[in-house]
């Protein structure tokens, strides 16, 4: 049925059919870079959750660690997420300066 088709518009039984391949394997590579961009991003969020899970239990640490040596609660994540909302005004405390391994 292409071929009839593609020989009563463009005079060629086989042109439709190659158009036709043409579009289809364009599609499958938009269809491949898309999965493939999706999964680099599910990439990206499993690393930030890991380094968020290191900051949060860094955090833990050492409010349980002031508090075993009688000291307050220690230090919340209030304490050092304050430089990220725009309503608290200007910085005053700063913020946490060790990374996840505890270099500075």
């Amino acid at each position: 049925m292409l071929q009839h088709i593609s020989e009563a518009v463009f005079e060629d039984d086989e042109h439709l059919v190659h158009m036709f391949e043409k579009i289809h394997f364009a599609l499958f590579f938009v269809l491949v870079l898309f999965l493939m961009w999706a999964l680099w991003l599910l990439a990206c969020v499993a690393k930030r959750e890991q380094i968020l899970d290191a900051h949060e239990t860094q955090i833990i640490y050492y409010g349980r660690l002031a508090k075993a040596k009688g000291g307050s609660e220690g230090p919340s994540v209030e304490d050092y997420g304050h430089h990220l909302s725009p309503a608290r005004g200007p910085q005053t405390r700063r913020p946490l300066r060790r990374t996840v391994f505890g270099a500075a």
